[in-house]
């Protein structure tokens, strides 16, 4: 494990203090203060980062998921299992996995077990997909880019919802679970792609809206925020908010080539994006204006806060977790 940017000694004491000083969750009145405090090797390249819980940061890829604890004196690595993770439940209780068989798969979280398979997407590298909060339904993009919606408990296909035409490259559930909104790209099988926000109601599959982002790119993450009253969406180009009432953007977060990842806040005053820039963003919600820029060496893969909002951790090019506190 490589420790940076702090000598040997220091880091051992560091490492030793971070839950302690883990105890006040990032805001709008302190964001100013996050300080890099430990750097380790996450054992994978190309990976996404999601917390178990506030101890527990599951790093997946290459399809695996290496399981980091890091209430230990150092951040250890505690397990390892196949499969790389799709999503988490909001409240954390499941997570769905897509396995090396191309099986969906749900698991509980604590513990960490396999529960039940929702079937093979055969033909198919990786996928998305999003639980609601309540963990009842999952979503999930299947080899025809379009959207299969799942009651968990029944295991049984409730929808499936077209309308992107292209790449579903994120989905996202409004905190009501009445909305489902997926972010789509430029590409598509049949090269007929184009660049769309599409909302669906969950209960009928309906198409609500079909939003244009051509001059967006490729959206690569999108989520609910402020109490459902605003959709954000972000990739090649620039980040947006839409309104969910009258469906018109408004705030542009201006130009942010290459943001593939981003994160809320638990408060849900700040987003955080994962940059090709060599940096973490972390915007306003409110306004999408900058809080606080995070220079990284190279680009971002993923961010994460945790459910407490006392860490924000990224994942890195160089196959590095950074993770950032308030001292």
């Amino acid at each position: 494990m490589r420790i940076r940017p702090i000598g040997a000694l220091c880091a051992v004491l560091l490492l030793a203090m971070v839950s302690a000083w883990a105890g006040d969750p990032v805001s709008l009145d302190n964001v100013r203060d996050l300080e890099l405090q430990v750097t380790f090797d996450a054992g994978l390249r190309h990976f996404d980062v999601h917390f178990l819980d506030g101890d527990r940061l599951a790093v997946s890829g290459m399809g695996q998921f290496i399981v980091w604890d890091l209430a230990s004196p150092a951040p250890t690595r505690s397990e390892s299992h196949d499969g790389e993770i799709i999503c988490l439940s909001p409240i954390g209780s499941q997570m769905a996995v897509f396995a090396r068989s191309r099986e969906v798969e749900i698991w509980t979280v604590d513990p960490l077990v396999f529960r039940l398979s929702l079937g093979s997407l055969q033909g198919m590298s990786k996928t998305n997909g999003a639980f609601t909060l309540d963990g009842e339904t999952f979503a999930v993009v299947n080899r025809w880019n379009e959207v299969d919606v799942w009651d968990v408990a029944r295991g049984e296909r409730i929808h499936t919802l077209t309308g992107l035409r292209s790449n579903v490259f994120d989905l996202a559930f409004s905190s009501d679970g009445l909305l489902l909104a997926g972010a789509g790209g430029f590409s598509s099988r049949d090269d007929q792609g184009v660049s769309l926000v599409c909302v669906w109601d969950v209960a009928s599959g309906e198409l609500l809206q079909s939003l244009p982002t051509d001059d967006v790119g490729d959206n690569h993450a999108i989520l609910f925020a402020q109490e459902d009253a605003r959709l954000i969406t972000t990739g090649h180009r620039r980040v947006l908010a839409w309104d969910t009432t009258s469906w018109e953007r408004v705030s542009d977060g201006g130009a942010h080539p290459g943001s593939y990842g981003i994160s809320l806040s638990p408060d849900g005053q700040l987003l955080a994006l994962a940059s090709d820039m060599q940096t973490v963003l972390v915007l306003d919600v409110r306004n999408l204006r900058s809080a606080r820029i995070l220079p990284v060496l190279g680009a971002v893969h993923d961010v994460s806060f945790s459910p407490d909002g006392t860490k924000l951790v990224a994942a890195c090019a160089d196959g590095n977790i950074r993770i950032w506190l308030i001292p």
